[in-house]
């Protein structure tokens, strides 16, 4: 590269930026010459002896920022002395601060101004306050001259208050509304001033809060200013003597308060009972303890009348809720009631409630009928939603309301009787009772059989008998042959067309033919059950249904409430009462003779248990009878297989076979598979004691047996205890007479299903083997030459010996496969 093409560096800065170049060198000229002179600075410096040491390390401070911010702007850069000379000539341009005076002064007019509003706008407010007082004042003059008036006391000459006045307890004197004021407001301005003593706040008090307190001491002092100039000099005279009263409160007064109040404290300690004792032991009374002792029959008084004050409001709002309800409302009523039992003990609740429902459909007058079914649906929602407790109660205060007007004197006239009944006859339509019940009401009403009792009976068969025949038509069987007897025992006479009437009733209801009942409709009946079902929470009618007697129902106090959980309770009686959870004889039998009852106990019925079986069996017409009577002792499960017991002992000890044991046995074996059980357990006893029985008994009990096998109330499985490798004489005997018994007394095909009903069973084999080798053995023997020349044995003997044959080939193949 050549040296013509090179051209300097410093001449193209020279040509591009000159003015800039000229600028930086001016400046670093001028910056070179200020700095080039530091003794010229130090000797300013020095020469300046205001300056300290420190200031003047401040004031080089301050000319090297200046410079540094001159060199910035492009601007001259200063040096101290021209910094100095600055500095002198901008103090002397400073302006004069505004003194303080000024701002406190127009600080305090503008708090004057302020407190001259606030007092104008007060004294405007108690102005109208004033007003208005003296207005209301006015008012309530004219409106006490207007009572005056109304009550003609402005024309009395006495000035007394009339009695009626005094017997009000208006005969007071009350004080005017001003002293009332006037003191409650003293009161509240010294409770004031003690508490602002005790705290320890300042005692200095300004003249506007005198004023102020004085104004509020004083209102009707202020009222009478207004009007009257005079008692301004009297307002001043007050203000300045409660302001020096004021002024001589001293610290010594509240310390002499202290003391006192530490005294009164400590003078006084209380024991570990709370009394207050003095400092020689002495119990202080308490100025809200009134001293008097109450004894504890006193209390137990006061108690009974808090108590009683409770059950007559208790009692209001329950007949208050018991008369509103009508169907329509009926869900929301039972709502309230069922809060009432939350608020209240439940057995109070109950009691009050049977007393108003019994007394508002109990009365001598007839009730209506729609106003006893809405009542007895009451009843019936509040027994399924809060318990079968509220059904009982109302039961057993009905039985006891029947049993006090059951003899009433003058019984035609009252309805009392009537109106009870036909409540029962609801209830059990609702299925709160059972037809128990009903029937007791009857039974009772047949015994005495008067006019009144078959107008009552005619009502009950009306309202439910259609009810009965389908709940329990047995039962009204007997009742309508108990009615029919009773009618036949009373004859003719001017109860004769009653007694037609309720004969026609009864004949309608048994061959089931409403039309012939007159003013018979069911319709509202089944329409309240819907309304009953509709409302009854997680149960439906029939739930909780109480099967109790009349009797149970009215000597409930004596025998107790065995119907409801936890009161079952037996009185003490002098007569014996039967076994617990058997019904009474006379109930199922009736009268039983003395003979009777002897031959009982030669038969060894030393329990009562077996007494009443024995009594029943023996006096029923037929085995149907009996075995109806025997179910309706209500016996035990234990206490049943003395049925079985006491049938089988008295057909063997008849002297001639009686097949009566047989069929009610029978009955009882179909009935129920507890019966069989217990009549094969009693056969495997007689079995183990054939040497006991005689030869009669043993074809008694034989023949009795092989007529059970042949009705199939009894199997042959029964002999499956019986060991035939080692029999005895007795039960050798036995068995013959029963397997000729089983094979020549009855038709073939009967024959045929006794073994058949054995044949499948594998675990039967031992008895198929020991029944074959039986026969075989004893019954085809060559020395019992009347049994072997007998073809029908021989026959018989060949289809049985088949029958369990096959069982056994079956068994063997099913074991093959």
């Amino acid at each position: 590269m050549s040296k013509r093409n090179r051209t300097p560096f410093t001449l193209k800065c020279k040509a591009k930026e000159a003015p800039a170049l000229k600028k930086y060198r001016a400046d670093v000229l001028n910056f070179s010459k200020s700095t080039d002179d530091p003794e010229k600075h130090n000797a300013f410096l020095k020469k300046d002896t205001t300056f300290s040491r420190k200031q003047k390390r401040k004031e080089e401070r301050k000319l090297k920022k200046a410079r540094r911010h001159a060199f910035r702007c492009g601007k001259q850069l200063p040096t101290m002395q021209t910094w100095m000379e600055k500095k002198e000539d901008t103090s002397k341009f400073n302006t004069k601060k505004k003194p303080l005076e000024k701002l406190k002064e127009k600080k305090k007019k503008q708090r004057a101004t302020s407190k001259e509003l606030k007092k104008h706008k007060e004294k405007d407010e108690r102005d109208n306050r004033k007003e208005q007082l003296l207005d209301d004042n006015r008012k309530e003059d004219r409106m006490l001259k207007q009572l005056e008036k109304n009550l003609r006391l402005n024309k009395r000459k006495s000035k007394t208050l009339p009695q009626a006045f005094v017997n009000d307890g208006l005969d007071c004197k009350n004080k005017t509304d001003s002293d009332e004021e006037m003191e409650d407001e003293e009161e509240y301005d010294d409770d004031e001033s003690d508490e602002d003593i005790e705290e320890g706040e300042d005692f200095e008090f300004s003249d506007e809060d005198m004023e102020s307190d004085v104004e509020e001491q004083h209102p009707k002092i202020d009222v009478i200013s207004d009007k009257s100039r005079n008692l301004k000099s009297i307002l001043s005279k007050a203000i300045s003597e409660i302001k020096a009263e004021k002024k001589q409160v001293t610290f010594d007064k509240v310390t002499d308060k202290g003391k006192k109040k530490d005294k009164e404290k400590t003078e006084f300690k209380e024991d570990i009972y709370g009394r207050l004792r003095d400092k020689e032991g002495n119990i202080m009374k308490s100025s809200g303890q009134t001293g008097k002792y109450i004894p504890p029959g006193k209390r137990v008084q006061i108690s009974d009348e808090k108590k009683k004050i409770q059950l007559e409001r208790l009692q209001k709002q329950l007949k208050g809720l018991v008369n509103r309800a009508s169907e329509a409302n009926m869900s929301q009523i039972c709502a309230q009631i069922e809060a009432v039992y939350r608020d209240n003990s439940r057995a109070e609740v109950t009691e009050a409630l049977s007393a108003i429902v019994i007394n508002a459909c109990v009365s001598v007058s007839i009730t209506p009928e729609r106003l006893a079914m809405e009542m007895m649906l009451l009843v019936t929602v509040l027994h399924g939603n809060i318990g079968t407790e509220v059904g009982a109660m109302f039961l057993q205060t009905l039985a006891q309301k029947y049993k006090s007007v059951r003899n009433h004197g003058n019984r035609l006239e009252d309805k009392s009787l009537d109106n009870a009944v036909m409540l029962f006859a609801f209830l059990y339509t609702f299925k709160v009772i059972d037809s128990t019940l009903i029937f007791g009401i009857i039974d009772d009403l047949v015994k005495s059989f008067q006019e009144k009792d078959i107008q009552i009976i005619l009502l009950l068969l009306k309202n439910v008998g259609f009810y009965l025949r389908k709940d329990n038509p047995n039962g009204l069987k007997d009742t309508i042959l108990e009615i029919q007897s009773a009618a036949q025992a009373l004859g003719g006479g001017d109860q004769s067309s009653h007694v037609k009437f309720m004969l026609e009733t009864l004949m309608a209801i048994k061959n089931n033919n409403m039309r012939k009942i007159p003013n018979y409709d069911p319709e509202r009946l089944e329409h309240l059950k819907k309304v009953a079902r509709g409302i009854l929470r997680g149960s439906t009618l029939g739930d909780g249904q109480l099967h109790i007697g009349l009797t149970d129902l009215i000597k409930a106090e004596e025998r107790g409430r065995w119907w409801l959980v936890g009161s079952a309770w037996e009185g003490p009686t002098e007569e014996k009462q039967p076994a617990h959870g058997t019904v009474e004889m006379e109930s199922v039998v009736g009268e039983v003779s003395t003979q009777l009852l002897e031959l009982a106990r030669r038969q060894r019925m030393n329990t009562d248990v077996r007494k009443n079986i024995f009594c029943v069996i023996m006096s029923s017409q037929d085995y149907i009878d009996g075995f109806d009577k025997l179910l309706r002792l209500g016996l035990k499960s234990q206490q049943e297989r003395e049925i079985v017991h006491i049938i089988v002992d008295l057909c063997l000890q008849e002297k001639k076979y009686n097949p009566f044991y047989m069929l009610l046995l029978q009955k009882f074996c179909l009935y129920h598979r507890r019966f069989q059980m217990s009549t094969q357990f009693l056969m495997w006893d007689k079995f183990k004691d054939m040497k006991k029985l005689s030869q009669v008994q043993r074809e008694h009990l034989s023949t009795l047996l092989s007529q059970l096998l042949s009705s199939k109330a009894m199997s042959l499985s029964v002999l499956k205890v019986v060991e035939f490798g080692t029999l005895d004489v007795h039960m050798l005997r036995f068995l013959k007479h029963l397997m000729q018994s089983v094979l020549l007394d009855y038709p073939e095909d009967v024959t045929k299903a006794m073994f058949e009903r054995i044949a499948p069973l594998t675990k039967l084999q031992h008895l198929h083997e020991g029944l074959k080798l039986f026969m075989q053995h004893f019954l085809l023997k060559k020395k019992a030459k009347d049994v072997a020349d007998n073809p029908l044995l021989k026959e018989r003997i060949a289809i049985a010996d088949k029958i369990l044959s096959a069982s056994k080939s079956r068994s063997h193949s099913e074991f093959d496969d």
